[in-house]
């Protein structure tokens, strides 16, 4: 189903506006050093030690792909826009369902409180929980996956059939996995003080839970998607979810 006109410059403003986001959330990452009293840029692979970060560069590529389509029209970036997605599309949902509902429990769970004076007794210190602003804790942890939401369900054709959400789910944990086991190796520490807290194997049952909500994300929203078809009666150009489905399908392969 080609975009109409209409359709299609929304589909910009949608992809503007997520980018216009995306960038500055990343200027307000020096301001977050400036609010923790540490520098994170320092230490071995800096801001992209938390997940957040890197899904959130990710979506920002993936929008970037999906403007230059809308304007250029090209089949080769409609498909690579929709291999991005598969990928990216489930980790930042993943991001915002953890960073709210532990925010709720803990925050000091996601950032590592900061020790300051107390002020009612000199000499001695007290830990004071860090919150972000609120701009910036929303277009990090909250807009990269509603736009995302928003592109597939309204702008995009489906996922094709022949991809697995596990597989999919699988090398986007494991690769997490092992980058944030070496940041904390090197440094000392894990990025979010939940994951130091937690034994090697209570650890691994995190991620493999991770693992497991992004699989149920992608069934869903693809439920989804076939209901919205089914409502407005869009029939989609099979052309992308055909190439899609055979490069995922060969990587599948590689790796049986």
């Amino acid at each position: 189903m080609p975009l109409s006109t209409p359709l299609r410059l929304g589909s910009a403003l949608l992809h503007t506006t997520s980018l216009a986001i995306c960038w500055s959330a990343f200027l307000s990452l020096d301001d977050l050093s400036d609010i923790s009293g540490v520098d994170v840029s320092l230490q071995y692979g800096g801001h992209y030690q938390f997940l957040t970060v890197c899904a959130l560069r990710a979506t920002q590529i993936t929008m970037g792909v999906a403007l230059l389509h809308d304007i250029l029209a090209l089949s080769e970036l409609a498909t690579l826009k929709s291999i991005l997605s598969v990928a990216v599309l489930p980790v930042e949902t993943l991001v915002s369902m953890l960073y709210w509902t532990v925010l709720a429990i803990d925050p000091d769970l996601l950032v590592p409180p900061r020790l300051t004076d107390d002020p009612n007794n000199p000499g001695q210190v007290i830990k004071e929980s860090i919150r972000l602003p609120l701009s910036a804790d929303l277009a990090m942890h909250a807009a990269p996956a509603v736009f995302l939401l928003a592109d597939f369900l309204l702008v995009s054709p489906p996922f094709p059939k022949k991809v697995r959400p596990a597989f999919v789910s699988g090398i986007a944990t494991v690769a997490y996995c092992v980058w944030c086991e070496r940041c904390a190796a090197v440094n000392g520490h894990y990025p979010y003080p939940l994951l130091g807290l937690l034994s090697l194997w209570p650890r691994l049952g995190l991620y493999a839970g991770c693992s497991v909500t992004m699989v149920l994300v992608l069934g869903a929203v693809r439920t989804i998607h076939a209901a919205l078809d089914r409502r407005y009666k869009r029939v989609w150009d099979d052309t992308v979810a055909e190439t899609i489905a055979g490069k995922v399908g060969e990587l599948s392969k590689k790796h049986e």
